[in-house]
């Protein structure tokens, strides 16, 4: 122990003595190109080569002091501090010096506040064969390549087209409108019918529950109904099966439907929530911002809630709000995509 201080410590001498060494020999060679340029100069006369020499030689010895002075640094990040100091000492003589000089004088002058970032050393990851199995791999993206892949067989592209049924729509509706266009017949018609299929069941549903509706009898019954009215033609929205005009009819019935359940039950939150959702996606955050509190007052979920508050303030440029909005999400459960949405806002 005793014998690596003291060579750690000779080590450390010797550095000191060479950057010093380096140091007194910049300063001589920049004094010897430079004073011959000054005014009142009295001395022998020097040619440019030999300016230029003694210059290139400040320049070296300058860049290599600096790149000496810095203890604990990698070969790189030194080699880059001498290409930037050599270069920065040869075309701004004497400024160049004092320049890098400030630059490298600066954090042991004003030293931080001190906190390292807490890190460790980590093993480099191996493949185990045998915990190959129990890996799950996500439905999605893997019936995406079977997709995808036009030299496959097709058997095998059409029965990854029949999977594709049991994923929620809003998932699959941009891949099943990019297969629209497949070579396939097959894959092209199971595009075409599995969201119209969707689209059919759930335009029943509204017709059922629209005659349900206009025989009802009570107060009670008919905000139930014109909630349930509500949520289907938000259905039509999240899975992506009404566009352009059908999509802005869609959004208008949700809002009209929403508002009728609320002038019957004004402590509905769902439909406070989906008449803050309408109001987003027609860009009006600040009477989202409204309707999504009142739902919030009302006791609507908030990991459903609390991410389209947040939506809401970063569409007004409220940046600073959105942190604490989804604080409260931290600690729960949430899906990879909001996870990563959480910690970066609240970090």
């Amino acid at each position: 122990m005793g014998w690596s201080t003291l060579f750690c410590g000779a080590g450390a001498m010797i550095r000191l003595l060479i950057t010093l060494l380096l140091a007194a020999l910049a300063v001589f060679a920049q004094f010897e190109a430079a004073a011959p340029l000054l005014p009142g100069w009295r001395g022998t006369s020097v040619s440019w080569p030999v300016l230029l020499g003694w210059q290139a030689l400040a320049a070296f010895a300058a860049a290599l002091c600096f790149a000496c002075c810095m203890p604990g640094k990698s070969r790189r990040y030194r080699r880059e501090v001498f290409v930037h100091a050599f270069c920065l000492s040869l075309f701004l003589p004497v400024a160049g010096q004092i320049l890098f000089l400030c630059m490298v004088l600066a954090p042991a002058i004003f030293p931080g506040d001190g906190r390292g970032a807490e890190s460790q050393a980590l093993e480099a990851p191996r493949f185990i064969p045998s915990l190959a199995s129990h890996v799950s791999y996500g439905t999605g993206a893997r019936l995406r390549v079977r997709l995808n892949n036009r030299s496959a067989l097709d058997d095998d592209r059409v029965g990854a087209m029949v999977a594709m049924r049991s994923l929620p729509l809003n998932v699959t509706g941009g891949m099943l409108h990019d297969l629209l266009s497949d070579p396939l017949e097959e894959i092209r018609l199971l595009a075409y019918g599995i969201p119209n299929a969707a689209e059919n069941l759930i335009m029943q549903r509204i017709l059922a529950v629209s005659r349900r509706r206009d025989m009802a009898a009570t107060d009670g019954e008919k905000s139930l109904l014109s909630s349930e009215l509500a949520e289907l033609h938000w259905e039509l929205i999240h899975q992506n099966l009404a566009q352009g005009e059908l999509r802005r009819h869609a959004l208008e019935r949700v809002e009209r439907y929403a508002r009728s359940a609320l002038a019957l039950d004004e402590n509905n939150a769902a439909m406070w929530y989906l008449l803050g959702r309408c109001a987003l996606l027609d860009g009006r955050p600040q009477q989202a911002e409204v309707f999504l509190e009142h739902a919030q007052v009302r006791r609507f979920p908030a990991q459903r809630l609390l991410p389209w508050l947040a939506e809401a303030a970063f569409m007004q440029r409220e940046y600073s709000r959105i942190g604490p909005i989804i604080e409260p999400l931290r600690d729960g459960i949430l899906p990879p995509a909001l996870q990563a949405s959480v910690r970066y806002w609240t970090t």
